[in-house]
């Protein structure tokens, strides 16, 4: 019951849905007995998280993060994590060029009017070299993952190791 409890807790009300993550537990955990503790190792610890989760990983210099986001079940796929990741700086950059919320969105290539405080704030944190830098690989990556034979998880974890290097306050 408890086990059933978590998993609607976690998964919602859908039977179907329901079903089959009791399936995917019971083969999870072959040999072990069915738990609340494996409904939390399975569908909340390795859970993918939204990609903005991996950016933010990223950018703080937290690699753990970014690789435990990357290799989630059902995680970031690499070219959503380095699309994502050029976007923001993208966003980065722009308001690093303007004080108008407008023309940095603009600029950006985002529509409407968002809401750019906590991009500003990453900006005047990381400076208009390092996001330069860090665009500058992640177009590196993109065209990696488009054009060679590499491993796409191995470009984008190649990606975050180098990233770190760049953010300033990072632990290397």
């Amino acid at each position: 019951r408890q086990v059933a409890e978590a998993l609607i807790e976690t998964l919602g009300q859908n039977v179907d849905g329901l079903l089959g993550a009791a399936e995917v537990l019971a083969i999870y955990r072959t040999g072990q007995p069915v738990d609340v503790a494996g409904v939390h190792d399975l569908y909340i610890t390795n859970a993918a998280k939204p990609p903005w989760i991996f950016v933010e990983a990223v950018l703080d210099g937290k690699v753990g993060v970014a690789h435990e986001q990357l290799h989630a079940t059902d995680g970031v796929e690499p070219f959503v994590a380095v699309n994502a990741l050029a976007a923001e700086l993208r966003k980065i950059l722009a308001c690093i060029e303007t004080s108008d919320d407008v023309e940095a969105a603009r600029n950006a290539g985002v529509w409407g009017r968002p809401n750019l405080h906590y991009t500003r704030r990453r900006a005047q944190s990381l400076g208009r070299t390092a996001a330069l830098r860090l665009l500058s690989g992640v177009i590196h990556a993109a065209r990696q993952l488009r054009q060679s034979g590499t491993h796409p998880e191995l470009s984008v974890e190649m990606l975050v190791l180098h990233a770190r290097k760049l953010v300033p306050g990072s632990s290397r």
